[in-house]
């Protein structure tokens, strides 16, 4: 990404990384926050809201706490960058 920003004219001044854990009491309050978004809304239209949904629960069962509940420990990546 950096190179890109550079070639673009830009200069990388700084950045890193956010952690940004989703986390959910159960599946249902899940599926309702993954399934709003736009990306996933394209999926179940192509496939279907039931092969989608057995997939995202798949992933969310494989990540779930010893407490029951469902966390996705997220970590985004920035960089900021000015004129050079």
């Amino acid at each position: 990404m950096e190179g890109l920003l550079t070639k673009a004219g830009l200069e990388v001044t700084g950045g890193g990384e956010a952690q940004c854990p989703f986390t959910f009491d159960d599946l249902d309050h899940a599926w309702n926050a993954h399934s709003s978004a736009g990306p996933l809304q394209k999926l179940i239209d192509a496939a279907g809201v039931d092969a989608v949904r057995s997939v995202v629960v798949d992933v969310l069962e494989a990540d779930r706490k010893p407490d029951g509940t469902l966390r996705q420990d997220n970590v985004f990546r920035y960089i900021t960058a000015a004129k050079s």
